[in-house]
């Protein structure tokens, strides 16, 4: 059975103007969207709901690395249906292979509508993913 989920984005950004501008980008789009500045917020945010359809995580978070917040949301049993897209301005992005419960990348900075087509095209309408060990998260990595 396919999941369907309203269009719900967590953005977790702590660039404020790169988040701002996700924001009105995604709801112009018509998505619902929430913000994170920091993993520990999202991660809390995710605690209280899963009801998302895509998460848009930047690689270069203040309070933690990604490999930590896919780790910690891993741990904890966190959103372990919902695709992640890495949407970063990291220059090993695009040689890198993919975390696992990452789906794809959108690279910092986008056109407009390269972003939104990405964006629709990765959120949320498969079957939940299943668990891992945390240290499958990280294998093959570097």
């Amino acid at each position: 059975m396919v999941n369907q989920v309203a269009d719900s984005v967590l953005v977790v950004e702590d660039n404020q103007e790169m988040q701002d501008l996700l924001k009105v980008l995604l709801e112009h789009a018509s998505y619902s969207v929430t913000s994170a500045s920091k993993g520990s917020d999202a991660l809390k945010i995710l605690k209280s709901t899963s009801e998302f359809s895509l998460i848009l995580l930047d690689m270069t978070l203040a309070d933690m690395g990604w490999r930590t917040f896919l780790e910690k949301l891993n741990d904890e049993g966190l959103g372990k249906d919902i695709p992640i897209v890495f949407c970063s301005a990291a220059p090993e992005i695009e040689r890198m292979k993919l975390p696992f419960g990452v789906v794809g990348v959108i690279r910092k900075p986008f056109v407009i509508k390269d972003f939104l087509q990405k964006t629709a095209m990765f959120k949320r309408t498969v079957e939940p993913r299943p668990r891992q060990n945390s240290s499958e998260i990280t294998a093959g990595m570097h």
